[in-house]
């Protein structure tokens, strides 16, 4: 067995701005990221290996012939090399745009104060990962150890929603 890599993340971090204009419009944005690891990407290895399925079984003139090579004799996981990659991401997980409605609108309703929200989660991901989604994660549970898969997991989705809040 040959190290190829740390499977979990050696920085995390997140960043936010909020932007206000005119006092009635805010703009807020969240982009967050984890880095400094690797992981095995299972969809690949079933479309490349289990099912001989992946472009580079089905095009190999396309690529270098080691590579070629190292996905046809993957079955028996002796090299699996070709199917870690670095799943360092950042993401854009929140922008959202808030307007804080006229008072004599608002007033009409009864209401003191009323905000309109468009909020949308999980809108872009940055990354060199060769798999789906770097985040994507379930579990398999051996006798032996513990294995992180990313096969068959649906990914977080991206996501839009409006809100109106009013105060009384």
């Amino acid at each position: 067995r040959v190290y190829l890599g740390q499977p979990t993340p050696r920085v995390t971090g997140a960043g936010t701005a909020t932007l206000r204009l005119f006092d009635r419009l805010q703009i807020y944005s969240m982009v967050d990221f984890k880095g400094g690891h690797h992981t095995f990407d299972w969809d690949r290895n079933i479309r490349c290996v289990q099912i001989p399925n992946c472009e580079v079984i089905v095009s190999p003139e396309k690529y270098d012939p080691r590579y070629v090579a190292e996905v046809q004799n993957g079955a028996g996981q002796v090299i699996a090399s070709q199917f870690v990659s670095r799943a360092t991401f950042a993401k854009l997980r929140e922008v959202s745009v808030a307007y804080e409605l006229p008072t004599g609108w608002v007033r009409r309703t009864g209401a003191n104060r009323a905000l309109f929200t468009i909020t949308g989660r999980n809108l872009h991901t940055w990354t060199k990962f060769t798999g789906i989604d770097p985040e994507s994660r379930s579990s398999l549970f051996t006798v032996s150890e513990i294995i992180s898969l990313n096969q068959a997991v649906i990914p977080p989705l991206a996501e839009l929603s409006a809100s109106l809040r009013l105060s009384f």
